[in-house]
């Protein structure tokens, strides 16, 4: 019985130990994670060092005709502080083009969809992203979108530069903060990651703003 009552007292005393030393511990830890957060925000206010970009965002589909001001207000209302824009563009396999800004698209998918979108969130105070995004026939999953000869591929790069490259001066144009120049294209970037390089250059020239790939 005094063996058991001396064992149940050392594993209390141990456990009081760890619990003191633990809790001591992060107490003292305590304010120097807190300098080092006030000191980071104070360095990023007073030097050339962007701030981080903090998303709560939400994708808008394009409207058919146009895009009602509740949509943001309600977005506004749920804490929403930035939208992503899509102007979508179509892909024709067996041709390998690239189409879009034609009349049979929706009014958010084409050009005067965007501006009037991109200005209406940004009077709400949003930050705004422009994400072209491709629809491929034949049930066609873009990330797999490959052709069989170079003609092909390079038909069909020479369209997709041209498509990206007139809404990366849109974006810069608009003030948009962050342009996706491609979105779900995983076998095009592996396949050709010289074409994606100095694509990539070519945006840089047209807009300053942030940009990003979505990988998804």
């Amino acid at each position: 019985m005094k063996k058991n009552i001396l064992l149940f007292s050392s594993i209390v005393l141990t456990l009081s130990i760890g619990y003191y030393f633990f809790n001591n511990q992060s107490k003292s830890e305590a304010p120097a994670k807190v300098k080092s957060v006030f000191a980071l925000t104070e360095t990023t206010s007073t030097s050339d060092v962007a701030k981080p970009m903090e998303f709560k965002g939400m994708n808008l589909v394009a409207p058919i005709n146009t895009l009602n001001k509740s949509t943001l207000e309600d977005l506004e209302s749920n804490y929403v502080n930035a939208v992503s824009i899509i102007p979508y563009a179509y892909v024709n396999m067996d041709e390998a083009t690239v189409n879009y800004n034609n009349k049979r698209q929706w009014w958010g998918e084409r050009t005067e969809g965007i501006i009037t979108s991109a200005k209406m969130a940004h009077s709400h105070n949003m930050i705004v992203m422009l994400k072209p995004h491709l629809w491929v026939n034949h049930n066609f999953y873009t990330g797999n979108l490959t052709f069989d000869t170079e003609e092909k591929w390079q038909r069909w790069e020479s369209d997709y530069e041209e498509y990206i490259l007139n809404f990366a001066e849109l974006a810069e144009q608009q003030k948009i903060e962050v342009f996706c120049f491609a979105t779900e294209l995983g076998n095009s970037v592996a396949k050709r990651p010289a074409y994606w390089n100095q694509l990539i250059a070519k945006i840089k020239k047209v807009y300053k703003g942030k940009l990003t790939y979505a990988a998804n």
